[in-house]
C-alpha cells in the first residue's frame, strides 16, 4: 500500500513496486485514480472517503510517501512480518536491496 500515491514519492514507488511484479493499492484523491491506475496502480482508495487504516485487509508494505500516517495507525493493516516505511528514517536503499520483493509475489 502506498499513501500518498499521486506525488512524486508515491508515483516512482507505484513504479518501482510494479516492476517487480507486487500488487499495489494506491491511496490518493478520487481526481487522481486515473493517474495512478495508468501507471500500475491495481487497487485504489480515496483518502477522502474511506480511512485506509480502518480496512480488513491486510498489507506486506505499507509506504506512506507523505508521512501523514504514523506505523501505530498501520499496525493494524500489516501482515505479522509487514514493515511500515515513512520518508523521515528511510534507509538508503540498493537497487539490489529490493529484489526481496520478488518474494512477495
Amino acid at each position: 500500500m502506498i499513501n500518498g500515491a499521486s506525488g512524486s514519492l508515491g508515483i516512482y514507488a507505484i513504479q518501482l513496486a510494479k516492476y517487480y511484479g507486487v500488487e499495489v493499492t494506491a491511496v490518493c484523491s478520487a481526481q487522481n485514480f486515473t493517474l495512478v491506475k495508468s501507471i500500475g496502480a491495481d487497487k485504489v482508495i480515496d483518502y477522502n472517503e474511506e480511512d485506509f487504516t480502518k480496512t480488513d485487509e491486510k498489507y506486506d508494505i505499507v509506504y506512506d510517501a507523505i508521512m501523514k500516517s504514523s506505523y501505530a495507525s498501520c499496525k493494524n493493516i500489516l501482515k505479522n512480518d509487514g514493515i511500515f516505511l515513512n520518508n523521515k528514517k528511510l534507509p538508503k536503499i540498493e537497487v539490489e536491496d529490493l529484489l526481496f520483493l520478488k518474494d512477495l509475489i
